[in-house]
């Protein structure tokens, strides 16, 4: 530590509800608490960093009763935040106990609280799991258990042995799913964007991808257009429509006869997909006849969303669906 510099606020504050805290700005995952603070003890942790890379500062917050203790703290020379909270800097907290929260931690960081004999250990936890369900630790009897007023945690200690531990309330919480499947069926899932409908190209009775390779002409080929979105929900039957361009020395597939065509019949979708669309690459030896120049202009084929996707949300709106290509080319000569 190189640096501390305190303010003290007695009898300015209350004592803070479930969920609240002294810094009510404080960035999204770059603050933590101390689930249980009393006494003595000290925290460590590393700085988080903002967008273009520099480390955030770091303030500290000793909570203790009506009484809020604020300061900022400097890294060390190593980039570690270390910090001593005992009655020597001011920053113990006595009587009923309370809690600290900093400021500009990354994930990782931990305390402790100096006990007679032992020391106990806990994370420090995002100032956002103060929302997560919370359970209170059973009493086994033959140990003593202390908590705050609102707190997060139970302080555990065994007084034969001098064993102490910190049991935190706050219970883990499983991600939220992404929603998929019919309207009716949606329970507490999240929505993805209208971006996340892509197309997605593969060719062959295992739906091979493809990628960047040309396709090139020969043997008949056929090519899946699947449309595939993010976390949706289906609110009747999806429906969508593509289309299909390529140049060749400025020319429209469409207006190619016998090149490139899409199918009107549905086909069925890759795993994960809701629609999907045929394009045949028919054989086509007068354009890779030897002696004809076209043969050696690659054809890129563009598949595009046309109109509105209906029938799911989020939908994409006309004009702004998704696009994807692929290219075709004649076979080397002889």
């Amino acid at each position: 530590m190189k640096k501390l510099l305190v303010a003290l606020l007695v009898g300015a504050m209350p004592a803070l509800a479930v969920g609240q805290s002294v810094d009510p700005t404080c960035p999204e995952g770059a603050c933590h608490f101390a689930p249980y603070f009393q006494g003595e003890g000290g925290f460590v942790g590393e700085p988080a960093t903002n967008d273009e890379g520099e480390p955030l500062l770091v303030r500290l917050a000793v909570i203790c009763g009506r009484v809020t203790i604020s300061g900022e703290i400097e890294p060390d020379a190593d980039g570690i935040v270390r910090q001593v909270l005992s009655s020597r800097n001011g920053l113990a907290c006595g009587g009923d106990g309370g809690t600290f929260e900093v400021r500009g931690l990354r994930d990782g960081g931990w305390y402790w609280i100096n006990d007679r004999r032992n020391s106990a250990v806990s994370s420090l936890f995002r100032l956002g799991a103060r929302d997560n369900p919370e359970t209170t630790p059973l009493d086994p009897g033959g140990v003593t258990i202390a908590t705050t007023r609102n707190g997060a945690a139970t302080y555990v200690r065994h007084e034969p042995t001098g064993r102490v531990g910190i049991v935190p309330h706050i219970q883990p919480v499983a991600p939220t799913r992404g929603c998929s499947g019919e309207a009716s069926e949606a329970d507490a899932c999240v929505l993805g964007a209208p971006e996340d409908w892509e197309f997605v190209l593969t060719m062959g009775e295992n739906d091979a991808p493809v990628g960047s390779t040309p396709i090139e002409r020969g043997a008949d080929v056929s090519v899946k257009v699947s449309l595939v979105g993010g976390h949706y929900i289906r609110t009747a039957s999806v429906a969508a429509d593509v289309s299909i361009s390529g140049g060749m020395r400025g020319e429209t597939v469409l207006n190619t006869p016998g090149q490139v065509t899409v199918s009107t019949t549905p086909a069925d979708p890759i795993e994960g997909g809701e629609l999907a669309w045929t394009i045949l690459v028919p054989n086509d030896p007068a354009r890779c006849f030897d002696l004809n120049a076209d043969r050696l202009v690659r054809q890129t084929v563009l598949v595009s969303a046309t109109g509105a996707l209906t029938g799911a949300i989020p939908a994409y709106a006309a004009g702004e669906g998704p696009s994807a290509s692929f290219t075709i080319n004649c076979p080397d000569s002889g």
